[in-house]
């Protein structure tokens, strides 16, 4: 006696689906820390140069 099969229609569609939202939501969280950090690299390259024309001004002074 055969025991019936059970059908699993477009379940690997939906893993596919899974596995892209999941893959994306990574690469977005990827994306936003890169970009965060480029940010603040940025942000200490001006603080730096800032830091150095006071220094450069009060040299002269000197």
């Amino acid at each position: 006696m055969k025991l019936p099969g059970c059908k699993k229609t477009g379940t690997l569609l939906y893993e596919g689906i899974v596995g892209l939202f999941i893959l994306g939501s990574f690469l977005a969280v990827m994306m936003n820390t890169w970009h965060s950090w480029q940010v603040s690299i940025r942000e200490n390259r001006i603080e730096l140069n800032q830091e150095r024309e006071v220094l450069n001004e009060l040299r002269q002074k000197l």
